[in-house]
């Protein structure tokens, strides 16, 4: 072979050997969004490709970007990001509701370094708020109180007889027992993480066409809950949370309390916060009131249980609303046979879409609990029925 065909030869196989590099090297190029749409669906691309942890992207479009190290991983059994799709409508962002689609994805939460907490002592009531490095708020913990208000990912919640939705990032969890003036740094750094259901989203369930939810031993503890029994043309009060789940409840003083049968699936409104904080979350319950213990009825709510009382009862209407906080129980007189004695009780849940002090209650006019303005509009302020008869503030 002449010297100039194994030249030729020698160019024909580098040409060839650079195409071949180039078209490797272009299979390699991931693009990082692909990457994760693919993982949304089910691609673990981290095996497939090798990838360096900058392109490992998360599947949580809701939640706050990554801060720092340390790092926890969650797997939490559903996390539902769609609202609901059949009537009646109950369109609950990040609540398990009927018809929602769910994936389950494993979530990195990156949390802030314990260093970078700061704290600020307030008063009126004595309470601690955290914050990060940056200033985001993080925390509120209440002397005396289990309730802890914290940041998470924003959520929506809706119903179908409320004009507005409630949109915020604030979460509300309660603490084994009531807050000592010392954070538990460990607890609140697995709190900011949990992203299992809330008070909040616990008060959701028992909405009309929530779904039913059992227990392990099949009770069925949550689901669309009625007022009371119909009787003469009205709702009956007295179904606390026992008649909900057709038990018998033995209180610690050893008073025996049979369900009704009438009251089965049914509670009045402060059967469904004892529901709720009691029987779902542990709140110490009694019948009558005790010191340390959430009695049965509204007005021995307000008075006696754990907690501090944020806005007094003067017997006039509550108008000033600077120091109400989500979670927080609202007291009503909104009956006229019972002179001036509290007769109602809700849940603050932060202001709605239209600017107002919304909450939810069970209540006879919508036959169970609702944030909606059937029978009276669910808001704290204005001159609506519930609005005018509000009368006062506890924290538990």
């Amino acid at each position: 072979m002449t010297n100039n065909k194994i030249v030729i030869v020698l160019l024909v196989f580098l040409i060839a050997g650079v195409v071949l590099i180039g078209s490797i090297g272009q299979s390699k190029n991931v693009d990082s969004s692909n990457i994760a749409q693919n993982n949304q669906n089910g691609i673990n691309f981290d095996k497939v490709f090798n990838l360096p942890a900058m392109l490992r992207t998360p599947i949580w479009p809701t939640a706050p970007q990554t801060i720092n190290s340390p790092t926890q991983t969650i797997s939490p059994t559903k996390f539902p990001i769609l609202t609901l799709t059949q009537a009646p409508t109950l369109g609950v962002t990040n609540f398990i509701s009927p018809t929602l689609s769910v994936i389950s994805p494993t979530i990195i939460v990156t949390l802030p370094p314990v260093s970078t907490f700061t704290y600020k002592n307030l008063t009126n009531p004595a309470r601690v708020e955290v914050y990060d490095k940056n200033g985001q708020w993080l925390a509120t913990f209440t002397n005396s109180s289990y309730t802890v208000t914290l940041y998470g990912p924003e959520r929506t919640f809706s119903e179908s007889s409320s004009p507005y939705s409630v949109k915020n990032s604030v979460w509300v969890r309660l603490l084994p027992n009531p807050f000592g003036g010392t954070v538990d740094v460990a607890w609140l750094t697995r709190a900011l993480a949990d992203r299992s259901n809330d008070i909040i989203a616990t008060e959701f369930q028992y909405l009309v066409g929530a779904p039913a939810i059992k227990n392990s031993s099949g009770l069925k503890i949550a689901g669309d809950a009625s007022y009371g029994p119909l009787i003469g043309g009205s709702r009956q009060e007295g179904s606390d949370f026992n008649d909900y789940l057709g038990v018998t409840w033995t209180y610690p003083d050893g008073t025996v309390d049979p369900p009704e049968s009438q009251q089965i699936e049914s509670l009045d409104c402060s059967g469904f916060q004892r529901m709720v904080l009691g029987y779902r979350n542990n709140i110490p319950i009694s019948i009558d009131p005790k010191p340390g213990y959430f009695p049965r009825r509204s007005f021995q709510m307000y008075a006696y249980s754990p907690g501090n009382i944020i806005i007094a009862d003067n017997g006039s209407q509550v108008t000033n609303f600077t120091s109400i906080m989500i979670g927080d129980l609202v007291f009503f007189d909104g009956s006229t046979n019972d002179g001036t004695q509290i007769d109602h009780v809700g849940m603050y849940l932060g202001k709605d879409l239209g600017g107002h002090y919304r909450f939810i209650s069970s209540r006879k006019g919508a036959d169970g609990p609702t944030i909606g303005d059937i029978s009276g509009a669910s808001i704290l302020d204005g001159t609506g029925h519930y609005a005018k008869t509000f009368r006062g503030v506890r924290r538990l």
